[in-house]
């Protein structure tokens, strides 16, 4: 019974927004008690409101803020939002950041984070960002049970000219987070990778 009042208001939001516009949809989430507010899904659409523009970065990252002291980050939809908004205004630093934070709280990703960390690797100048993406990457396929884009991923890092100790450590990381995940294919290829970095 409660999930179904959570869908309507979230609902209810969506047509305000669309309708009436930002400001009316902030007036009518600021009605709803603070107990009422008890589903990742409102925070969750009150966020995608505010990732729309620069203009209200603050808001967002407010909120944002809010949904992780509430426990409502193990989605990727929060951080592909987030990601989403540093990427448009610049900040590939905190998308970084956000991909960081979306593997510690063990939000799975999906096709827009895949997206987004594509788009990232396409507009890239920076060698270390196009590195860290290219983990990112590699990490994220291996989630999606990828193998093969993961070792494509891992293969175009290393064609990158960053700090040899960094690239030991990442490699490292994907194949630990391989072995997290109790598939073995391909761990050999990436051990035997690991091991020509020390």
């Amino acid at each position: 019974m409660a999930l179904g009042r959570e869908r309507k208001k979230v609902a209810r939001l969506h047509l305000i927004d669309n309708v009436l516009g930002l400001e009316e949809a902030e007036k009518f989430f600021e009605t709803i008690p603070q107990d009422k507010r008890d589903d990742s899904d409102l925070y969750t659409t009150i966020l995608s409101f505010y990732t729309r523009s620069a203009k209200t970065l603050e808001k967002a990252e407010l909120i944002f803020h809010k949904m992780r002291k509430l426990g409502y980050l193990s989605k990727p939809c929060p951080f592909n939002h987030m990601m989403s908004l540093y990427n448009q205004i610049g900040k590939r630093d905190m998308v970084h950041q956000i991909l960081s934070q979306m593997e510690k709280n063990n939000a799975k990703s999906d096709n827009r984070t895949l997206n987004i960390i594509l788009g990232l690797l396409a507009e890239s100048h920076s060698s270390t960002l196009d590195w860290r993406m290219s983990c990112e990457m590699a990490k994220t396929y291996l989630k999606q049970g990828l193998v093969v884009e993961a070792i494509k991923m891992l293969r175009r890092a290393e064609e990158s000219v960053v700090d040899p100790d960094s690239k030991k450590y990442d490699c490292k990381q994907v194949v630990r987070e391989r072995c997290q995940n109790h598939n073995y294919d391909g761990i050999c290829l990436l051990r035997e990778r690991a091991a020509k970095r020390r």
